[in-house]
């Protein structure tokens, strides 16, 4: 019974992510910059993270404004307008391996700021020694603004089931390069379209989260196409061809 109570759970958990993740996403991406900017004042004072967790997210809000804040337009014939823009994916998994370094925690924020501002809504599912750091995490985003539909808690023992899930769309993970090829394993032979897995298993180096395109990982490209050419911007002659003529 405890064990299908945690199926349930962890379903529930899903679900409700992706429910959020529509109106989330259609936020923009100014607009969840700024929630991630209040969440930047309160963690740089928190101690359980410090004022480098806070400029580590400060640094993803700059560069979410900078690569996908504005809408691309695309060359076209005359009478066309083609506009690159950019979307979350949906539902991303952040987990961790069992650490209490500062680079861990830095990362595990670059990790939640980059997802956040590229549209993702986001289930936190760290180690049980990591809990109380959870628990910080999720309070400071919520404090913020950032509504706990969009990012909630998970406990460790909920991690496999919410990976091997085809309804969530990748994991961010901070950790070792073992137990990242395990999940990456995990995702390719799971049900359904490919997950993306996001890891950061440079250690202290940092090197993946502060690449200056880290953000693009977590976004999906899409187009917007308006195309006037057949009517040469002329409404009235929208009428040919309708109705029964």
């Amino acid at each position: 019974m405890v064990v299908k109570n945690k199926v349930v759970e962890t379903q529930q958990l899903i679900e409700t992510g992706l429910c959020a993740w529509a109106s989330w996403n259609d936020l923009g991406v100014i607009a969840r910059a700024e929630l991630i900017g209040k969440w930047v004042d309160i963690i740089s004072q928190e101690a359980a993270l410090g004022k480098l967790a806070g400029e580590m997210a400060k640094y993803q809000k700059q560069q979410a404004i900078t690569l996908i804040g504005d809408e691309k337009l695309m060359p076209g014939p005359t009478g066309e307008v083609n506009e690159l823009y950019s979307a979350g994916r949906g539902l991303f998994v952040v987990a961790a391996t069992d650490a209490e370094q500062s680079s861990t925690i830095n990362a595990i924020v670059g990790h939640i700021s980059a997802a956040l501002l590229a549209g993702n809504t986001l289930v936190l599912a760290l180690p049980q020694a990591q809990q109380a750091l959870q628990f910080v995490l999720l309070n400071t985003l919520h404090t913020a603004g950032i509504s706990e539909l969009v990012v909630q808690g998970a406990e460790e023992t909920e991690l496999t089931a919410l990976i091997e899930s085809p309804k969530v769309a990748g994991v961010a993970f901070t950790g070792d390069a073992q137990t990242a090829q395990m999940i990456n394993r995990t995702l390719s032979t799971r049900a359904g379209l490919l997950a993306q897995l996001v890891a950061e298993i440079s250690g202290s180096a940092l090197a993946y989260v502060t690449d200056t395109h880290f953000i693009l990982r977590f976004i999906t490209e899409r187009t917007r196409t308006i195309n006037i050419t057949a009517v040469g911007g002329n409404a009235t002659l929208l009428e040919l061809g309708g109705g029964d003529h």
